[in-house]
């Protein structure tokens, strides 16, 4: 397991109208959501020194197949990759550290994914990993990525300036 990832099991209240959802309660800087088409891929993302920025994410509509890249020189899992599917139905969250990429690709869409940042996203810290070099095994072969990612690094050029 890549150290510092949480996997949060979302308070959920239900009745006879459906159900209410509880986030935890955390000081995050910026909330935003993402809506994505069939086969879209994003990532594999993160923010670099001094902007680094730890994620609380969670799967709203849809499903996805989610994945971490520890990008921590230090860390004993560096270079590892985790990968869990989301689904929207499923009231459960992602807390993910600094220094671990985050990306996904759409299985059932349209995929609505919330993030809570702890800092407030700044495009010159904006890094990440191509999403094909780092031994991933996606289940589509032709994503639909954005110029940005398409043109990432590779994992094995990527220097990192994430520590543990």
């Amino acid at each position: 397991m890549i150290p510092g990832v949480e996997e949060i099991q979302l308070k959920t209240f239900w009745d006879r109208r459906g159900s209410l959802v509880k986030l935890p309660e955390a000081d995050f800087e910026e909330e935003f959501y993402t809506i994505s088409g069939e086969a879209v891929l994003r990532g594999l993302h993160a923010q670099a020194p001094p902007a680094q920025t730890s994620k609380l994410i969670c799967c709203l509509h849809g499903a996805v197949l989610d994945v971490l890249l520890d990008l921590r020189t230090d860390s004993p899992a560096f270079g590892e990759v985790e990968c869990r599917n989301f689904f929207g139905t499923v009231p459960e969250a992602l807390l993910i550290p600094e220094g671990v990429a985050h990306g996904f690709l759409v299985i059932t869409a349209p995929a609505i994914m919330l993030y809570r940042q702890s800092r407030r996203y700044s495009p010159e810290h904006d890094v990440g990993v191509r999403w094909d070099s780092a031994g991933i095994t996606w289940p589509c072969c032709t994503p639909v990525l954005s110029e940005r990612d398409a043109a990432l690094p590779a994992l094995k050029d990527f220097k990192s300036p994430f520590r543990l």
